[in-house]
């Protein structure tokens, strides 16, 4: 897709060439002494994030609504045939993703449905290859693409109980009590295509049941993905079990992501009515979609994807402009990409700012310093001995003023290691990932028991989110007060402390809590498939949980390891000017050195600071503009 396509090489050239701009940045500051304390490691873990940052693309639809024909009209025209499976029926019968990860050879990755019966997650499973089927594919015979892709429709038959024991039991018993399965749990498709080189992730999901056998995606695929596409068909608009997906399963999407795709609009096509009439035919069912669903009817987009497809393959513009494709590639292209390279100039631009402001504090601290000097020096050319003996000791005074507020600053550094370690251990993931075994989630037999295992997952993680912030917000005033004394004792000018905050981590408990609460059951008595399946989104939720109280783990270590360094850094600063100030003093007491030539080095001292300064301010706005 060449808009997108486009659009993605040009976030992926941007992405590279502002961070090799930060790190000769950073390269300069550190080469004149002016770098943080960790300013390397932080822009490494930077770096990583960037690399690993993925454009998430998911489709969403119940089965023959064309879901894969899109995907195959989006993405997979270049192979000059179908290769996602598509047709009349069900062809999706398991979560499938498409993505490129070098560290992987081209291939299709199937979980067989059995590990639903173990108690690990998708999300620690995917990190377990054992488990994983694998088949090589070659990506450059579009025949053996189709080919393996069409293993995502396999399915089996198992006996009724078996079928419970998965979570997967039907009302359908279509042959002597056998029912049918899906016989993969997830498909991860490994393929060198360009968008997917380029860091594209597309999400083929199957209908409404398959959704609701698998908890994550609901809790937490579908609310992170940059935009999903819920696609329905444009001879039937709306029907009930359609918007029951759109009640329950995307309800905690984000309302920007969400994009309404009315499929099949060739259905309507006839050419024994003018042109005119079927255009209107179109136009008024996507205006009664989109007030069906609440939602814009800039959000809902007509199109045909056989007919894209086709065209694509072809090579036909008249038949590609009529199908509508480009409107929704416009459409990705504007709002998801530039949203996304939004959030990484906001990561790039605080390391900047931050890294800058520390260093404007230590320049401009030492050009306080070097004018002091100045002065104390200038005093002296009066001859007056009793002058400089007087500067003399103001400056050992304050040396040791000095040495106390350093013996302080030891004393804070185990303050703040004491919050700390309690803030760590607060968020320790291990706890809640256990609480499932621990409320006897297993035995739990009605929707009363399940809610309040659940609800006991959320309250606990909550609440030890808000002890680290408690803990952090300690450590915080104590080293703020430590600075307000310095600033007004030692006239040091210190940058601004940045407190931590777990208002992001919340916000990711609140769209699982919701999206899990949609679709966990509320009838008394529950099927053994209903109660398995909610149990399921109960493990899945605590593991999601925890994987949310590492991640906040690792922010508050590497924000709690750096929140004295500032302190530090202006500490040692200070107490080498001071040292020089004294040396120079007593020098020129004992009429050791010039004192022209020692109040010429401190101008040219100052001059160079100052040269710093104005070159520090100059980059940070030309960083500033390559990061937008």
């Amino acid at each position: 897709m060449n808009i997108l396509s486009s659009q993605l090489a040009e976030i992926s050239n941007w992405r590279t060439q502002s961070l090799n701009r930060i790190k000769e940045w950073l390269d300069g500051l550190k080469d004149i002494g002016l770098a943080a304390d960790g300013a390397d490691a932080e822009l490494e873990r930077i770096k990583q994030a960037a690399a690993s940052d993925r454009v998430c693309v998911a489709f969403v639809a119940e089965f023959s609504r064309g879901k894969s024909e899109l995907i195959n009209a989006l993405f997979f025209s270049g192979y000059g045939q179908r290769v996602v499976p598509s047709g009349a029926g069900r062809t999706t019968m398991c979560p499938t993703e498409f993505e490129y990860d070098p560290a992987y050879p081209p291939s299709i990755r199937l979980l067989p449905i059995q590990t639903r019966a173990l108690a690990s997650t998708l999300m620690e499973l995917k990190a377990n290859p054992q488990v994983w089927e694998t088949q090589q594919i070659n990506p450059a015979d579009a025949n053996d693409v189709a080919r393996q892709l069409m293993r995502v429709k396999e399915t089996q038959f198992v006996d009724l109980a078996s079928a419970e024991t998965l979570g997967l039991a039907s009302d359908e018993l279509p042959h002597a009590h056998a029912v049918e399965i899906p016989r993969w749990r997830h498909a991860i498709v490994n393929l060198p295509h360009p968008l997917l080189k380029q860091g594209l992730t597309i999400i083929d999901t199957p209908g409404l049941n398959a959704l609701g056998y698998e908890p994550e995606l609901t809790l937490s695929v579908l609310p992170s993905a940059n935009a999903v596409l819920y696609v329905l068909a444009a001879d039937t608009g709306v029907t009930k079990s359609d918007a029951e997906i759109w009640n329950t399963l995307l309800a905690t999407v984000p309302k920007i992501g969400r994009i309404v795709v009315l499929n099949k609009i060739d259905a309507m096509w006839d050419e024994l009515r003018p042109h005119q009439d079927i255009e209107s035919d179109i136009y008024h069912q996507a205006v009664s979609v989109a007030q069906t669903l609440n939602v814009p009817e800039g959000r809902v987009f007509a199109l045909s994807a056989q007919k894209a497809l086709q065209s694509r393959i072809t090579h036909n513009p008249a038949l590609e402009e009529k199908s509508r494709i480009k409107e929704l590639e416009m459409a990705l292209s504007q709002e998801i990409l530039p949203a996304r390279r939004a959030l990484l100039s906001e990561r790039f631009m605080r390391f900047v700012d931050e890294l800058t402001a520390s260093a404007q504090s230590v320049l401009q601290a030492r050009l306080k310093s070097m004018d002091a000097q100045s002065d104390e020096l200038t005093q002296l050319s009066s001859g007056k001995a009793n002058v400089a003996q007087s500067l003399i000791e103001r400056v050992q005074a304050e040396k040791t003023s000095f040495e106390k507020a350093l013996k302080a600053l030891f004393a804070l550094r185990s303050v703040v290691s004491r919050h700390a370690r309690s803030a760590i251990n607060s968020l320790s993931p291990q706890p809640v990932r256990q609480m499932p075994k621990q409320l006897k989630l297993a035995e739990a037999k009605n929707a009363r028991d399940l809610r309040n295992c659940f609800d006991a997952l959320v309250t606990y993680t909550r609440t030890e989110l808000a002890k680290a912030q408690a803990e952090c917000h300690d450590a915080y005033q104590a080293v703020q007060a430590m600075q307000t004394h310095l600033q007004s004792q030692h006239r040091l000018q210190l940058p601004a402390l940045k407190p931590f905050s777990i208002n992001r981590y919340t916000t990711q408990i609140d769209l699982i809590e919701r999206a899990a609460l949609r679709v966990l059951p509320s009838l008394p008595i529950l099927l053994p498939g209903t109660r398995t399946n909610a149990q399921r989104m109960i493990i899945a939720a605590s593991q999601h949980f925890a994987s949310i109280l590492e991640k906040a783990g690792r922010e508050a270590t590497s924000w709690l390891n750096t929140l004295t360094s500032p302190l530090d850094r202006h500490m040692r600063d200070q107490q080498n000017q001071l040292k020089r100030r004294e040396e120079s003093l007593s020098r020129m007491s004992n009429a050791r050195e010039s004192l022209a030539n020692r109040l010429a080095e401190l101008a040219e001292s100052h001059a160079n600071a100052s040269l710093q300064l104005h070159e520090l301010t100059r980059n940070h706005s030309v960083l500033r503009t390559v990061i937008k």
